[in-house]
C-alpha cells in the first residue's frame, strides 16, 4: 500500500515534531534532575515553537500527575486515509519518541460502526493496516478490546492496540467513563493487598490512582485494579477518532488523566483548541483521486417534485439572459451536483468515506 504525495508530507512533518519533541524531553527532565520538579518546562510547546512554517498557537496540555503532555491533531478530510495515518504515526511515535517497539496503545472511536471497520481491518493480518503495524512491532502485535485481559509480560514484548468505543452521548460525567474504574483482570501490574508498603510507595508515586474509599480498612489504602489505573501505569498511547464529536471536556479530561505519553488526534473539523499540526486540504484528496463518488438513480412521477427534494430546479440562460425555460439533461449548461432531465430522472451523487 503506497501512500499519498499528501500522506508522505503528513508523516513527514509528523516524524520532525517527534524528534523536536524527544530533543525537548530530554532537556526538560535534565532541568528536573539538575534543579527539580518545579523547574520543568513545557517541552510540548518548545518543540511547536521550533517547528518551521507552523505558524498555528499551541494549547498546552497537562496529564494526570500535572506534567506536560505532547498533543497534537491530524486534520484529515473525510475519505483521507485517517486510520492509515494513524498506523504509520503510531510506528513513528514508538521509533522516535518512546523509543521502543512494544507498550500500550488506546485506540478510542466515535461510533459502533467506525470501531467494527477498525477493529476488523486491525485484526486481519493480510489487512494493509495490520501489516504496518506488525512491521512496527516486529511481528508481535495484540488487537484487544473490552473485556479482553493482558499482562505485564505481553506489554513488555507486544505492541497492544487496545480498541475502545465512547459514543457521543451522554459523556458528561464521570460515571459514565466507568468502564476504566471497573476492577477486574489486571492485578499483576499492581502489589499485593496485604503489601500496605508497597501500596504507599506506588500512591506516591502515581497519587491520581484511584482507591477504594475506605482509607481506615485492615490493609489500609487499597489501589484498584482496573483498566483506568493500568493505564496510568503504561505511558498510554492515545489515537482519538473523530475527536471533535465523540468527547465531552469532562471525557477530553479523563483521558489526559490517564498519564499518557501522547494524545493524538484525527478529525476532519477540529474544535478551535486543537493543536492542528498538519492541515490536508479537500483539493490535495482530489488531486491523489481519492474522493470519490456513487451515483444513485430515484425514479420520481413528478420530474419537479423529484427535483424539489434534492435540488430546486435551475433556470436556463443564453448569453447571460434566462431563458423562461427550466434547465434539463439535453442543456449545454453544466449542473455542479446533478443532471436533471424532463423524463423524471434524479442522479443523485453522494460521497462515500
Amino acid at each position: 500500500m503506497e501512500p499519498k504525495e499528501y500522506q508522505v508530507k503528513t508523516l513527514d512533518q509528523v516524524k520532525r515534531y517527534l524528534e523536536l519533541l524527544y530533543e525537548w524531553r530530554l532537556k526538560n527532565q535534565k532541568v528536573i534532575e539538575d534543579i527539580g520538579k518545579d523547574a520543568s518546562i513545557d517541552f510540548p510547546q518548545k518543540a511547536w515553537d521550533k517547528m518551521e512554517g507552523l505558524y498555528r498557537p499551541y494549547t498546552s496540555r497537562r496529564d494526570g500527575l500535572k506534567r506536560p503532555l505532547p498533543c497534537f491533531c491530524l486534520k484529515v478530510p473525510t475519505g483521507g486515509g485517517k486510520t492509515f495515518l494513524a498506523v504509520k504515526t503510531i510506528d513513528l511515535v514508538n521509533t522516535g519518541y518512546r523509543k521502543s517497539r512494544t507498550g500500550l496503545v488506546l485506540w478510542v472511536v466515535p461510533t459502533t460502526q467506525i470501531y467494527r471497520q477498525t477493529l476488523k481491518s486491525l485484526r486481519d493480518r493480510d489487512h494493509p493496516y495490520r501489516q504496518h503495524l506488525d512491521i512496527a512491532s516486529a511481528g508481535r502485535t495484540l488487537i484487544l478490546e473490552k473485556g479482553d485481559n493482558f499482562s505485564p509480560l505481553e506489554v513488555r514484548e507486544n505492541l497492544i492496540v487496545f480498541m475502545l468505543m465512547l459514543p457521543s452521548a451522554a459523556r458528561k460525567t464521570k460515571e459514565v467513563l466507568r468502564v476504566f474504574r471497573d476492577s477486574g483482570g489486571f492485578a499483576d501490574f499492581f502489589p499485593p493487598e496485604d503489601d500496605v508498603e508497597a501500596n504507599v510507595r506506588l500512591l506516591e508515586r502515581m497519587p491520581n490512582l484511584d482507591t477504594f474509599e475506605n482509607q481506615s480498612a485492615f490493609w489500609g489504602k487499597q489501589v484498584k485494579t482496573s483498566l483506568g489505573n493500568t493505564l496510568r501505569l503504561l505511558d498510554t498511547l492515545i489515537i482519538l477518532d473523530e475527536g471533535h464529536k465523540a468527547y465531552s471536556k469532562t471525557a477530553q479530561e479523563t483521558l489526559q488523566g490517564f498519564n499518557p505519553s501522547m494524545i493524538i488526534e484525527l478529525s476532519a473539523t477540529p474544535p478551535k483548541a486543537s493543536n492542528i499540526l498538519v492541515d490536508i486540504t479537500g483539493i490535495e484528496l482530489n488531486r491523489e483521486e481519492m474522493i470519490k463518488f456513487d451515483f444513485h438513480i430515484y425514479i420520481k412521477a413528478n420530474c419537479f417534485s423529484g427535483i424539489e427534494t434534492y435540488r430546486r430546479p435551475t433556470t436556463a440562460y443564453k448569453d447571460g439572459k434566462s431563458t423562461g425555460s427550466m434547465l434539463t439533461s439535453s442543456s449545454p449548461t453544466l449542473i455542479p451536483t446533478a443532471t436533471v432531465s424532463a423524463a423524471s430522472l434524479l442522479l443523485k451523487q453522494k460521497a462515500f468515506t
